[in-house]
Formats: C-alpha cells, structure tokens, sequence
C-alpha cells in the first residue's frame, strides 16, 4: 500500500489505472445529505449507535464533456456542513488550480474567486486536467497539511478522492470494482484478474453478547470473509467469535478508549480469540510506541491506527 501511495507515474509491466488519465474536472460540488437508517433484521437488541438519520456529504466532480463522478465523504458527529465548506472552500479552490506546488498565499485570490462561485454548489469556472489521481491527491494533501491530517480535512479530501476515482472507472469504460480488480498491490496490471476481492462486514457496537453474537452470525451467513466489530469487552468479543466460528477472520475497532496499560490488558484476552488486528486501542491513535510495545510486541497481535479516509 505504501508503495502505490508514493507512485507518482506508471510502473513497468503495466500502468497503475489511477495514472494516465484524460480526467479534465470543470467543476466540484457537494451537499450535505441526512438518509434514513433502519436495523438489519436479526434476533437481539439494536445498537447503541443506531441513529435515526445517517448523515454523509455527497460529492460530484464533473469534467468539461459532461461526465460526473460520485464520492462520498463522512458527516457523522455533527460535521458534515463543516466538512462540505471544507470541500468547497479549500479543496476545490486547489484541485481546479492544478499547480504543481501550491501555497496559501500564492492561490489566495484564485481560492476566494472560485470559493464564492462555489457558495451556490461548489462548481467551479474552469477545468483542470487531472493526469494522475494519487499525485493529484499528494499534491493537495500536502498543500493542505497546515489544516491537518486527520479529520474534518481528510474526510473533505477523501470524498473528492472517491470521486475521482468514480471518474477513473468511467474514463477505462468500466466498474470502478474491475479497474482495481486487474491491478495488483503495487499498481501492476495482473497477468490474470481476480474473480473475487476480499471484503469484511463492520458492526456498529451492540455492548450485549447475544446482541453481538446475532448480527456476526447474520454476517456470516451473507457469505462475508471477515467481521470488524466495535465491541470492548470480553463478553461481546467471546460471542462474536463462538458465532462465527473458527476460520473466519475476526477485526476489532475500540475507538481509543484505553491508557497504554488497559490496551496491554486487553490484547491479553483478545489474543484468545484469535483477533485478527485490534485497531485505535489507545489515546492519542497515533501514539505508535505503545501500539508498537504493549500490543504488537508483547502479544503479537496487529495493532493499528485508523489509516484509511475516515480519520487520517
């Protein structure tokens, strides 16, 4: 995964399909969506987390022909109008100005005269050609990385990223599922595709057992490879694994609740369970010492940081 990261160009043996694009983006709009949310049925109680709205920031690129590209970006905990300002005001402003390096001061004037046309619904009044989405998307992290790594801007760069690569599909005339499918993990076009990619079921956090243990029995009976559950205890992660079985893969995401020492004590009993990764044990989530020392090294047991576009 590093490595694709870090790609600026195609490699030898195939381009990687986020490169050597014809992706002339003309306009970024977004809005702020709040969609109903209902319980999958399944014996047991509903979970604790269970809203009665959902609410998400919606993004569209679209390309000076016309075509559009759909992303997604998060809106949970009372963010998503910040999240959408984020999009429209800082990074539009910078995708559409399609410099190589950019600065606060050197796109001021261009970020304000594309902020206001955006104020209606983020478009923009100019394309940009969008070549290669992951030094696109280097270029406007990095641009961008006085405003942080984490959170509010990378949940506004991650729904224009997804996008992107909704636009990428359409551009190879395909699925988005299929263009990664026929890569491999450093970007190389695969002698043979795969019929199937890998992918896990991630709970909301239920707290009582049989709870936990109806929906991961559900889950299994979809026919999913893997579960993630956002459980803390014992109990609850006892019963996942009694529902599932032996075989499959069983991640578990606490969401930072624990000191170095409760993390230590509680990769001790997970460890039981044959956990596949415990993710965000600990406060701060990048504290990578004691993810490093009182889990990985100790127990063994994979312990990681949230790494995708949902916080970092």
């Amino acid at each position: 995964m590093d490595a694709i990261l870090r790609r600026e160009h195609a490699v030898a043996g195939g381009p990687w399909p986020g490169s050597d694009l014809p992706l002339e983006v003309a306009s970024v709009e977004c809005w702020h969506v709040k969609c109903a949310v209902s319980e999958a049925p399944h014996e047991g109680g509903v979970s604790s987390w269970g809203p009665a709205q959902h609410p998400t920031v919606v993004v569209r690129l679209t390309t000076a022909d016309g075509q559009a590209g759909w992303g997604e970006a998060m809106g949970i905990g009372g963010c998503g109008e910040a999240v959408m300002v984020a999009i429209r005001t800082m990074v539009a402003p910078l995708l559409l100005a399609g410099r190589t390096s950019a600065t606060a001061n050197s796109l001021a004037k261009q970020a304000t005269d594309q902020s206001q046309a955006a104020s209606s619904g983020g478009r923009a009044a100019h394309a940009h050609l969008v070549t290669d989405i992951e030094a696109t998307m280097r270029r406007l992290q990095q641009a961008l990385h006085l405003q942080g790594r984490y959170g509010l801007t990378m949940f506004a760069l991650s729904g224009v990223e997804v996008a992107l690569w909704d636009l990428a599909a359409k551009a190879h005339g395909k699925p988005l599922c299929q263009l990664l499918r026929d890569a491999d993990g450093t970007g190389r076009a695969r002698a043979e595709p795969r019929e199937r990619l890998p992918v896990y079921a991630s709970l909301m956090r239920y707290g009582e057992p049989n709870s936990v243990g109806a929906v991961c029995n559900a889950v299994k009976e979809a026919g999913f490879g893997a579960v993630k559950l956002h459980e803390i205890t014992e109990e609850a992660v006892a019963a996942a694994r009694s529902a599932i079985g032996a075989k499959m893969k069983l991640l578990v995401d606490t969401n930072c609740p624990w000191d170095p020492a409760q993390a230590a004590d509680s990769a001790r009993w997970m460890k039981n369970y044959d956990v596949y990764w415990l993710e965000e044990p600990v406060y701060p989530p990048e504290d990578f010492t004691t993810l490093r020392g009182a889990c990985t090294a100790k127990f063994d047991l994979p312990c990681v940081c949230e790494i995708s576009g949902e916080t970092h």
